[in-house]
């Protein structure tokens, strides 16, 4: 099960999300995942909103919530970060910021989950500045940025910061100097992994999803 997890995810990312949703549900067929079934019905709902299939991830993240109701557990923290940034791409501001809030009470610092973390800094980032604080947004983003040590996470954190220092007022010329950065992360991160590479073509879908 964990091993198609996991071509579940790299699949998002090569192959196509319908592949992912295929993936991820075999995956279920054999078992609950690792880190519990919440997790896989968040992941799972991501890769069939990237499909376009709507409807049926927001079952399938009404499910992972409803499944971690009441859970304070370390895992939880992952769960509640995919669920903010879900809600971030639907473009419900109030939701993502409780989620994230939920992440923050179980990790208040990276050192709890990093990866939690660190997401969940970046879309309250966004959160923020769709809020009319592009302060608070730049600030929180840039503390994504500085704490993600893997390249994709740095890569995406990246790009959020930019989202909030274009809607702070920063002209876009500006942004040559970050951008250069994400792409060299991006570039570094594929000498380990190539799903790291597609961070590159995810880009543009993140900025229209967001913006």
């Amino acid at each position: 099960g964990e091993r198609l997890w996991q071509a579940a995810d790299l699949a998002t990312n090569t192959v196509g999300n319908q592949r992912a949703v295929e993936l991820a549900r075999a995956a279920f067929a054999v078992g609950p995942p690792r880190l519990g079934p919440a997790w896989g019905h968040e992941r799972l709902g991501r890769y069939l909103w990237f499909g376009g299939q709507l409807e049926e991830s927001r079952v399938e993240f009404a499910l992972a919530a409803e499944l971690l109701s009441g859970d304070d557990g370390p895992d939880a923290a992952a769960v509640f970060a995919g669920l903010a940034q879900a809600a971030l791409i639907a473009g419900d501001y109030g939701a993502a910021q409780a989620w994230c809030e939920k992440v923050f009470g179980l990790v208040p610092t990276p050192e709890g989950n990093q990866a939690a973390w660190v997401r969940a800094r970046r879309v309250l980032g966004i959160v923020r500045s769709n809020q009319g604080d592009p302060d608070s947004a730049v600030e929180l983003c840039r503390e994504s940025v500085a704490t993600a040590t893997d390249a994709q996470a740095h890569a995406l954190a990246t790009v959020y910061l930019s989202l909030a220092l274009l809607d702070a007022g920063v002209p876009i010329e500006w942004l040559g100097p970050i951008w250069a950065v994400a792409n060299l992360s991006v570039a570094a991160g594929s000498f380990a992994s190539t799903r790291f590479g597609a961070v590159i073509g995810l880009m543009p879908t993140l900025l229209v999803c967001i913006g």
